[in-house]
């Protein structure tokens, strides 16, 4: 394994432990693999509804697709909130239906 190639990973240990891990699926393909797997899940059901319903704007905004230019909006890669975006026209429609009713 060549040092230099290691040293570029984000995450040294966890590129070592997968490399090892290969090596021994590649001599043993029943080899049980013990890595950590992590998920990314950010807003999983709307991401879902994203890819059924094809909509990129909505994908952009649950970090399926990367950030679309929206309405005057700067791209940035920061992850994207949707729920943190919800909070100010949701509360407008509760105090709304509350001031109403």
């Amino acid at each position: 394994m060549d040092p230099d190639f290691i040293k570029k990973a984000e995450s040294k240990l966890l590129f070592v432990a997968f490399s090892l891990c290969l090596k021994e699926l590649h001599l043993n393909s029943n080899a049980i693999v013990k890595l950590p797997v992590f998920l990314d899940a950010t807003c999983s059901g709307i991401q879902h509804l994203a890819a059924l319903l094809r909509d990129f704007e909505l994908a952009s905004r649950v970090n399926i697709t990367p950030p679309l230019l929206l309405e005057g909006r700067e791209v940035d890669n920061k992850v994207q909130d949707i729920y943190k975006d919800m909070i100010e026209p949701i509360n407008n429609a509760i105090n709304k239906f509350g001031q109403e009713n």
